[in-house]
């Protein structure tokens, strides 16, 4: 799931009808590379112009029309053992980047910090390393920077939904119920601040994701600022907002969830 759920937060800006990733029949592994069809010409257009080249996990990403007879000339531009076992960790400068590219030609404008943080970074592949290094990384800096990053992903794009990273090492739990602790554990966290009506955590992720939706925008920014930051189980927890939309096309039952759920040990 990890390396899907990237792949759409790639292309969350534009109208999708569908995505399929391609993987190996004989090791389920990803192949690197997938197809996507939009509901219109001009997103693809756009997709292609803004992303084709756009340099992801130090590699540049190939984006063009492919019909069902050039199919076997798609190069992979993705694959890697490394991507493959984990997916892609964008980190908050890589996101922002990203974020930039995706606006060019839109009318939409990044905040003011996000901007400034775009500048004062170098030009390094900084967004390659892990979210806990980045973290750590950063407390290395003065006061006065570390503040303006930690928050910056938080001010992009406020919604209802958000996902929090380094909640979990997968191959490192051995409790057979251990994700529902950690759903526990976040359900119990959201409910000082308006409770959650949706969560998923993400077994398989080698980031230790777990998305959450809120019954309204103000208690997801309560949640994610009492959780970005914190550390939980020995990890620096990160917390980032996820488009509404894109977040149901994720998980569709999550549409018409109103009701604030509760931990296991209190469910009847």
């Amino acid at each position: 799931l990890s390396f899907y759920f990237t792949f759409l937060f790639l292309f969350l800006n534009f109208q999708i009808e569908s995505i399929q990733l391609l993987k190996d029949p004989e090791t389920s592994r990803s192949r690197g590379y997938g197809f996507i069809t939009f509901y219109n010409s001009e997103d693809a257009k756009r997709a292609m112009e803004q992303l084709n080249g756009f340099e992801l996990a130090g590699r540049p990403m190939k984006v063009g029309h492919v019909t069902e007879h050039q199919n076997s000339l798609f190069q992979p531009s993705l694959d890697s053992d490394e991507l493959d076992r984990s997916g892609i960790d964008l980190g908050t400068t890589g996101r922002l980047q990203l974020m930039a590219k995706l606006a060019e030609g839109t009318g939409m404008e990044l905040p003011q910090v996000a901007k400034q943080m775009l500048s004062a970074q170098p030009q390094q592949h900084q967004h390659t390393l892990p979210a806990l290094q980045v973290q750590q990384q950063h407390k290395q800096q003065p006061q006065q920077q570390h503040e303006p990053q930690q928050h910056a992903s938080q001010q992009l794009i406020a919604t209802q939904c958000f996902m929090l990273s380094n909640m979990f090492n997968p191959m490192a739990e051995s409790d057979p119920d251990w994700d529902r602790e950690i759903r526990d554990d976040v359900i119990d966290e959201c409910n000082k601040h308006q409770g959650v009506v949706h969560i998923f955590v993400d077994k398989a992720s080698a980031d230790g994701n777990v998305y959450v939706k809120c019954p309204t925008v103000a208690a997801a920014v309560a949640a994610v600022n009492s959780l970005h930051g914190r550390y939980f189980a020995g990890n620096v927890i990160t917390a980032n907002y996820v488009p509404t939309a894109s977040y149901h096309q994720l998980f569709p039952d999550a549409v018409n969830a109103v009701e604030l759920l509760l931990p296991s040990y209190n469910e009847k």
